[in-house]
């Protein structure tokens, strides 16, 4: 990431990273301001960098210009992947690295896209807060397509052997 550190991020660039490197090198940018993170793994991961210096003032808003922008690429790509769940292919390396909490959830959005309506109330009090979500009380999985239901498949199959994000955390 120090690469980058200020230079614009393309998505060229991120092209055929995994939504696990994304994610790694999105908050990489707020860890080299000082940042503290809520996700016990992300703040294990970089309180072992030895350029990690956590700064108790920072905010999120004060950013500079080009991390601001390349924040805004890296999410643009994360996005993009989560809206191609149900036209193109999740590939094994995509989901490299992801805790199965995380990988879990992708799948799920899969269903959620389609107005889904969970039973567990966490899960469908998150998929609410999305403002593509509609919930659809007769949704059935006749209504997957064939990719998705291929996607569904990957990923529960990358489930098998995730890692949960607790497993990570020494002590």
């Amino acid at each position: 990431m120090e690469l980058f550190e200020n230079k614009a991020i393309s998505e060229t660039m991120l092209r055929g990273l995994s939504l696990h490197e994304l994610r790694l090198i999105r908050n990489e940018i707020y860890a080299r301001h000082g940042r503290t993170f809520r996700a016990p793994w992300l703040q294990q991961h970089f309180d072992m960098q030895p350029w990690y210096v956590i700064s108790e003032n920072f905010k999120d808003e004060e950013l500079s210009g080009n991390d601001k922008l390349n924040v805004e690429t890296i999410v643009r790509v994360e996005k993009k992947i989560h809206e191609e769940l149900g036209t193109k292919p999740v590939t094994r390396a995509l989901l490299e690295g992801l805790f199965l909490e995380d990988a879990s959830q992708m799948r799920q959005e899969i269903y959620a896209r389609h107005g889904k309506v969970f039973k567990e109330p966490w899960l469908q009090k998150y998929f609410a807060s999305f403002d593509w979500y509609k919930p659809d009380p007769n949704f059935t999985d006749d209504s997957l397509t064939e990719i998705e239901k291929k996607n569904i498949a990957t990923i529960a199959a990358y489930e098998k052997r995730a890692v949960t994000a607790m497993s990570t955390i020494e002590g």
